[in-house]
């Protein structure tokens, strides 16, 4: 039984499956994968919660309703920022897959608007923590920070 989606969608490939059974494993195999990496960032979303009063200087040990308030603002905070950026992501590459294709010259130019907005998008994500937590404790600093 393919546990990934990868797998699974090779599996289906290569057996030439189709039908009601396999739609409902890809689409279980694929909720399956999004609830992992949900569920990995809620738990390091709240490691990183447990240890801001370690960083601050403050007393260790928080209430856990505190803990949790804290997890679920900095959640929500980070998924409105994703979407955010994901919209203008999505964005900047329509307006680049809409540039004319009739010269070398153009789609040369797409190709590098594309792979510049794929290179801003790495380069969003460490800029957006460092707004979000302020200068050098997001750059690296005494932060102890929790990568997903």
């Amino acid at each position: 039984i393919a546990r990934s989606p990868s797998s699974a969608i090779a599996l289906v490939a290569e057996l030439r499956a189709d039908g009601p059974f396999t739609q409902t494993l890809l689409g279980v195999t694929m909720v399956t994968d999004l609830l992992a990496v949900v569920l990995f960032a809620i738990c390091a979303e709240a490691a990183q919660e447990a240890l801001a009063p370690l960083r601050d200087g403050e007393e260790a040990g928080r209430a856990p309703l505190a803990l949790a308030c804290g997890v679920a603002v900095r959640m929500l905070v980070q998924v409105a920022l994703s979407v955010a950026l994901g919209l203008a992501g999505a964005a900047a590459c329509l307006g680049c897959l809409r540039l004319p294709r009739s010269s070398a010259g153009w789609r040369l130019a797409r190709t590098c608007a594309l792979l510049g907005l794929g290179g801003a998008a790495f380069w969003a994500e460490p800029a957006a923590r460092r707004v979000w937590l302020g200068g050098a404790e997001a750059a690296g600093g005494s932060l102890p920070w929790v990568e997903p």
